[in-house]
């Protein structure tokens, strides 16, 4: 089973791209895991203007999955399925073995399978919320 792989890199334009082709569940889970993601994220401080964050794009038929958000080894995923009008489902704080799951399971599940095992995790929003939270909780602490 082949899925479509898209790699965006820090320094790309909102819909650039490096077009990997069709490959194997093995080969993504290779490249995610060896691609230079502290790296990336570290580039974002030293580019001006807007930049798009690091993503893997995969697409399987009718569906996509975007693995992006990189932050403390933990990653954010959304999972949209376009025949299903503006059908779309994110989740946060997703590991490299949570990660390797999802992919595995991206090409079989149906949406409703697949939005169950997302909503386990906090939205964006949720956990942008929670880090704002114990960092001012945390500053108080501090003499």
């Amino acid at each position: 089973m082949k899925i479509i792989l898209r790699k965006q890199y820090i320094s790309y334009e909102p819909n650039e791209y490096e077009f990997c082709g069709e490959v194997t569940k093995e080969r993504i889970k290779s490249d995610l895991e060896n691609f230079p993601w502290e790296e990336q994220i570290n580039l974002k401080d030293q580019l001006i203007g807007f930049h798009i964050p690091p993503a893997f794009n995969l697409e399987y038929k009718n569906k996509e999955l975007t693995i992006t958000g990189y932050h403390n080894g933990q990653f954010s995923v959304r999972y949209n399925h376009r025949a299903i009008l503006l059908w779309q489902i994110e989740g946060n704080m997703f590991r490299m073995d949570e990660v390797f799951d999802l992919i595995d399971q991206f090409p079989i599940l149906r949406p409703s399978q697949f939005k169950k095992i997302l909503a386990t995790k906090p939205t964006i929003e949720e956990s942008l919320l929670s880090i704002l939270v114990i960092t001012l909780t945390n500053k108080k602490k501090k003499p």
